[in-house]
């Protein structure tokens, strides 16, 4: 009878070891940001576009922009912003001249769920703004 028992109880044991590992490993998916994309911000025949992704604690505005000869030099900057329209961080890229060039600006947001907007300035070449406009988070 005592070696039913622990029989038994080793069964037992075995189960339960068998089925906690044998189950399936979960594996971690993919979280979806949300992205604002056809982001344009035209200066004359000068441009900044691209397409703003939505982290939880940053924004990353990926695009190109343009500056040609006979407008000057052009850089392109990226500010984030809190529900109350506190700005939370700046970056910037470095000024380019005649020419068409990619970037990619990440920018922190930290505070709790990130960005309430963005503001995307295409600037001259002393960093002044030319043109600037305000996205929301979606």
């Amino acid at each position: 009878m005592r070696r039913m028992k622990m029989a038994a109880g080793l069964g037992t044991a075995t189960l339960t070891v068998g089925v906690l590992l044998g189950l399936p490993a979960t594996s971690a998916q993919a979280v979806d940001y949300p992205t604002t994309p056809g982001i344009h911000v035209p200066y004359g025949a000068t441009y900044t576009m691209g397409t703003a992704t939505w982290y939880n604690r940053s924004v990353t505005l990926a695009g190109e922009h343009r500056a040609i000869s006979s407008s000057g030099c052009r850089a392109t900057w990226m500010y984030t912003y809190d529900a109350n329209g506190k700005q939370l961080g700046s970056r910037g890229t470095p000024v380019i001249c005649n020419q068409t060039s990619g970037f990619t600006l990440n920018v922190a947001a930290d505070v709790p769920g990130g960005a309430a907007k963005i503001k995307v300035c295409l600037d001259d070449g002393n960093y002044a703004d030319l043109a600037c406009k305000v996205y929301y988070r979606p």
